[in-house]
């Protein structure tokens, strides 16, 4: 009896010899075509068809809400993703791809490959001693105050409030949602014809799952997000970044730890009489770009020493928040806190104006300890302008971004902003109880429909029509950019509510910084980074350091040499198996495929198999 993933190499007079594939090599296998050509991952567009009910069904990668919005609009007859933004405030999209299980985050970032920034200015509504930005069409025209209260970042440009108090935004307003690479990865598996479930996923319940796309470009295509790889350098890069090997058993994929599959408690076998073997060199294609250096990540070689900040800067960022903070919060204005001079402070939140220089920064938990540092600083918000101008739409004087990096959030540096609808202004207001985690609210976004008509989309702007009205291709990537959101699977959902407290959205107001000395740097724009040392999501000792963010991501994992394999011919025992672990000649070794000779008298004993070391 075989199981598993099976190609025929051989046909003759005596019968047909086929390959078991195992592993990455079935996986392999599933990514080509017909015709035996590579797929390729960031080439798996959306395929709209109809379900077994009538409704829409997405295949290849899909897109990035889909799921939430067709549970909510059963009846509509396309997918179509109009003013996301006023679908949360409705309660109608909760950024999920199934219940409980966040897709994405919709988060202000910057890509330093295509120089794009996304999601950088939130359209809220401020508190009732704020203003609001925005352009004067027939309207009151609602300003920024320096007052030292404002913590969202500034509105969209060009947006404005009617007479109504309601808000209008251009329609090329860039929308960026960044999901999970998790979930990337299990829709690239189902995609391939695969199944894969939650208890099948290794990924599942770790602090690996909670690191996204650092996405940054126009779209809710998850295909439109991803470099131009292959889907077998894909599936490579995936298992050697997060440590794990994915293994299918026929239509059953499966996401294992590597120690698992290969360590004490993975199933082996002993060849102790091999009939025939020898060493192989398995041919790449010489012009397959090696992606081995981009670790699937956003990897800094350097800091310009523009970018690094002085030493006196790094020490106040290494505090914690008591007590030196709520000396501050008690006192109020006027008191010194630190060499940058008088500060505000709110009273039950951490973000500090210097009434000096108008720079904004927070205070949070940062870990000043040999397992938990904060290195370098990345500033994400704009510089307040001074209020003496009389300029009636001041802009800020710097413009700051976040920078995708391997892991770039740290767990205390999220902070929702809390939002509540005030029935008597008619317009959300800033409250002083920042207690519960709420979202910021982002632009919004439409996606044609299959006919390709529909409402203007954003689309438009990073895929732009040609004069025979094809959709010209945007620039290949080779790299994939992912950041570390510790907060991004938390579901704060008002599905029903009018006008919910909380808005129904996993996304978080980006950490603020102290930024006296930005005017120093030429171009500001840091990283944030954090040492990883054997810490488990609630911050612990991981008693098994492998799972640490330190092993699995900083110091790396070096793949085997697959490129040299045994060829091994012996007899079986009936239940071998590929994704089991082969021992020959006294060393550990993985198998790519077994080869096995079908003729009228049934499945022949004698096997081949192709291996290369586990180590």
């Amino acid at each position: 009896h075989i199981e598993g993933t099976a190609r025929v190499s051989s046909v003759d007079n005596e019968g047909v010899k086929i390959q078991l594939l195992a592993g990455r090599s079935a996986l392999n296998a599933a990514g080509k075509n017909a015709d035996g050509e590579d797929l390729y991952i960031d080439e798996l567009h959306n395929i709209i068809t109809k379900d077994e009910r009538g409704f829409p069904a997405i295949g290849g990668l899909g897109s990035v809400f889909e799921k939430a919005y067709r549970e909510k609009e059963p009846e509509a007859d396309f997918v179509s993703y109009y003013a996301v933004r006023n679908m949360w405030l409705d309660g109608k999209l909760t950024h999920r791809g199934r219940d409980g299980d966040a897709e994405t985050v919709v988060i202000p970032i910057y890509s330093t490959a295509d120089k794009v920034t996304a999601n950088e200015r939130a359209v809220v509504y401020w508190g009732r001693r704020g203003k609001y930005i925005g352009v004067d069409k027939g309207a009151k025209v609602y300003e920024m105050t320096n007052d030292g209260r404002r913590i969202a970042p500034f509105p969209a440009e060009g947006s404005y409030v009617d007479a109504n108090q309601q808000e209008h935004m251009p329609s090329d307003t860039a929308f960026a949602p960044q999901p999970f690479l998790v979930v990337v990865v299990e829709r690239l598996l189902k995609a391939l014809g695969f199944d894969i479930s939650p208890e099948d996923n290794a990924i599942r319940g770790t602090w690996q799952e909670r690191i996204i796309v650092a996405n940054c470009r126009k779209t809710v295509h998850i295909a439109h997000m991803l470099p131009h790889w292959t889907v077998k350098e894909f599936i490579r890069e995936v298992q050697n970044f997060f440590g794990v090997l994915i293994t299918t058993e026929g239509r059953r994929a499966r996401i294992v730890r590597k120690r698992n599959a290969y360590g004490d408690g993975a199933k082996t076998h002993l060849i102790t009489q091999p009939l025939d073997e020898y060493t192989a060199t398995v041919e790449e294609n010489a012009e397959r770009k090696d992606t081995a250096g981009a670790n699937v990540a956003y990897k800094f070689a350097e800091v310009d020493k523009r970018m690094q900040l002085p030493e006196d800067m790094e020490q106040k960022l290494q505090c914690t928040i008591e007590p030196d903070l709520q000396a501050v919060k008690n006192a109020g204005r006027g008191n010194d806190f630190s060499p940058g001079g008088n500060l505000y402070a709110f009273t039950k939140e951490y973000i500090i104006t210097n009434a000096k220089t108008g720079f904004r920064h927070a205070y949070f938990r940062i870990h000043a300890t040999e397992q938990w540092q904060l290195e370098v600083i990345d500033p994400m918000g704009g510089r307040f302008p001074n209020r003496k101008s009389n300029a009636k739409r001041p802009k800020p004087d710097v413009e700051l971004r976040i920078v995708p990096v391997q892991t770039a959030v740290p767990a205390k540096g999220i902070r929702y902003v809390a939002l509540l609808w005030n029935e008597k202004s008619r317009r959300y207001d800033e409250r002083a109880d920042f207690s519960d985690p709420t979202a910021i609210m982002a632009t919004a976004d439409t996606v044609r429909d299959p006919d390709g008509g529909g409402i203007l989309s954003v689309h438009d702007v990073l895929y732009p029509k040609n004069s025979d009205t094809a959709q010209s291709e945007p620039k290949a990537r080779d790299v994939i950019e992912v950041a570390y959101y510790e907060e991004g699977m938390q579901q704060p959902v008002h599905s029903e509510a009018e006008h919910p407290d909380y808005i129904p959205a996993a996304c978080g107001n980006p950490f603020y910084v102290e930024q006296e000395n930005i005017k120093l740097h030429g171009a500001p724009s840091f990283r944030l980074l954090l040492n990883y040392k054997g810490l488990r999501p609630d911050e612990t000792p991981d008693p098994n350091p492998e799972q640490s963010m330190e092993q699995t991501v900083f110091s790396g994992y070096t793949p085997p040499d697959t490129a040299v394999q045994r060829v091994v011919s012996f007899i079986d025992r009936g239940d071998f198996k590929p994704e089991d672990v082969y021992i020959i000649g006294g060393r550990r070794y993985l198998c790519r495929k077994l080869e096995f000779s079908v003729t009228e008298k049934g499945t022949e004993r004698l096997v081949k198999g192709y291996f290369h070391e586990a180590e």
